[in-house]
C-alpha cells in the first residue's frame, strides 16, 4: 500500500482548475498530467520526487486522489465482453482499498531490483519503471514497435544476457511486481456468461474521473458566481455538500426553505 509518509489532499481547490484536463485524454501527454495533480495535490510540492516514482506508486496515489476527492471506496467501470457474438457492455465496481494496496511499497519499491528467470539457465536483473522513464519514452522516436520494446528494455535491464524473444516473460514479470500498470479483471460477461479476463487502464480510468470533477467545478464556480458575485477562490472554499446545496437553491429558484 502506498507509504503514509506520501500526504494527499482532496481535488477541488481554485488552482486545480489550472491543470489541462479538458483534453483527449488518448492523445494527451498523460505523464505529465498525473505529475501535475500528484505534485498539486500532495504534500512535497516537489514534481521532480512524482517523476521519480516507479509507475505504479504513481497510479496507487492517482487511485487514492480520486477516492479522497470522490468520497468513494469503489471505481465503477463499464466493460465490454469480447466475444465476436456478443459485445455485451455492463460495469462492475472496483474496491479501492484493495487496488491501492496492489500498489508497489513506496519505501521498498525506490531501489525494488527484480531478478527474473529465463529460458535456458538465464536469468536477468530490472528495475520497475518510473514516471521518468515514462517522460522519456514518449519523446523517442521510433521506427517499430520492436524497436520501441528493445527501448524499454534496454532501459531497465540492470544486467543480464538478454535475446530478443524474452520480451513477453520481462513484461510478465515485471506486471506481477507492479500489477497496477498493466491491470486486468476477471469477469463473467452477464449476458453470454464468457469468462474472460479483461484489461483496465487504471490510469486513464482515474483521469477521467477527475476531468470530470474539473468540469463540474467549473459549472459550480459559474452558477456561484453568477448568482451570488462570488469568485473562484469563495465559491471552492465552501465545502462540497454545503455548495451542492446553494447550487440546488439556485436551480430550483427556491429563494427560501432548503430543497
Amino acid at each position: 500500500m502506498p507509504t503514509p509518509s506520501i500526504s494527499l489532499r482532496a481535488f477541488g481547490r481554485a488552482e486545480d482548475l489550472d491543470i489541462a484536463l479538458d483534453v483527449d485524454l488518448l492523445q494527451a501527454d498523460r505523464p505529465a498530467l498525473v505529475t501535475a495533480l500528484l505534485d498539486r495535490c500532495g504534500g512535497k510540492s516537489n514534481a521532480a520526487f512524482w517523476w521519480s516514482r516507479p509507475v505504479g506508486v504513481r497510479i496507487g496515489a492517482l487511485l487514492r486522489l480520486v477516492a479522497l476527492t470522490e468520497e468513494t471506496d469503489t471505481l465503477g467501470v463499464v466493460l465490454r465482453c469480447v466475444q465476436a457474438d456478443c459485445g455485451e457492455r455492463f460495469e462492475v465496481e472496483l474496491p479501492l482499498a484493495e487496488l491501492m494496496a496492489r500498489a508497489p511499497a513506496e519505501r521498498d519499491a525506490r531501489g525494488e531490483h527484480l531478478r527474473i528467470a529465463l529460458p535456458g539457465g538465464r536469468f536477468a536483473t530490472l528495475r520497475l519503471p518510473t514516471g521518468d522513464d515514462l517522460r522519456d519514452w514518449r519523446t523517442q522516436p521510433h521506427a517499430s514497435t520492436a524497436d520501441a520494446v528493445a527501448a524499454v528494455i534496454d532501459t531497465l535491464r540492470l544486467d543480464g544476457d538478454l535475446q530478443p524473444g524474452d520480451a513477453a516473460a520481462l513484461a510478465e514479470a515485471i506486471a506481477a511486481h507492479d500489477p497496477l500498470v498493466a491491470f486486468s479483471v476477471a469477469s463473467t460477461c452477464p449476458a453470454c456468461g464468457a469468462e474472460d479476463e479483461l484489461p483496465v487502464d487504471l490510469e486513464g480510468l482515474a483521469l477521467h474521473r477527475l476531468a470530470q470533477r474539473q468540469r463540474g467545478l467549473l459549472l459550480d464556480v459559474h452558477q456561484l458566481a453568477s448568482h451570488y458575485g462570488w469568485t473562484e477562490e469563495q465559491a471552492l472554499a465552501v465545502p462540497p455538500r454545503r455548495r451542492a446545496r446553494y447550487i440546488a437553491l439556485i436551480d430550483n429558484d427556491a429563494g427560501g426553505g432548503l430543497p
